[in-house]
């Protein structure tokens, strides 16, 4: 519950530095990112607001009075149309920020209850060469009768 809390802080107290502040760093620049997309989404409907205005007023400058023809017409603007459109992208960017953010505050959430867990586990692990150059891994784990 910690790590779901303040990334990093369940590996800190089970002793995962290194996992910890790796946590710490990726929902932080996760956190960074979703601010920053959402701020871009902000301007980028902020510039479609002002560029269906400009196509409105030209339009109704050159005689279109027609309410569903000037919807139909500003809709057509290819400005218009290229703002549209990163407006979607945006929205997207903004999305896919949230997901990854999501998804990293439970994976450091489980990865902390597990290392939580393990901390204190006795197995020894040993590796060594061997005479053909190849490493030798071997483990111990004690059993109590």
């Amino acid at each position: 519950m910690r790590s779901m809390l303040v990334p990093g802080w369940g590996h800190a107290e089970a002793g995962s530095y290194v996992r910890g502040g790796f946590y710490f760093a990726a929902q932080s620049t996760t956190l960074f990112m979703l601010l920053k997309s959402q701020s871009r989404l902000v301007l980028a409907r902020e510039r479609l607001d002002l560029m269906e205005s400009v196509a409105k007023a030209r339009l109704q400058a050159s005689g279109v009075t027609d309410p569903i023809a000037l919807e139909d017409a500003v809709g057509r603007d290819p400005r218009v149309e290229d703002l549209r459109a990163l407006e979607v992208a945006r929205g997207e960017q903004r999305q896919d920020w949230l997901a990854l953010g999501i998804f990293l505050v439970f994976l450091g959430g489980a990865d902390a209850f597990v290392a939580a867990h393990l901390a204190d586990f006795p197995v020894a692990v040993e590796i060594s060469p061997t005479p053909e150059g190849g490493l030798e891994l071997g483990f111990s784990l004690p059993v109590r009768f």
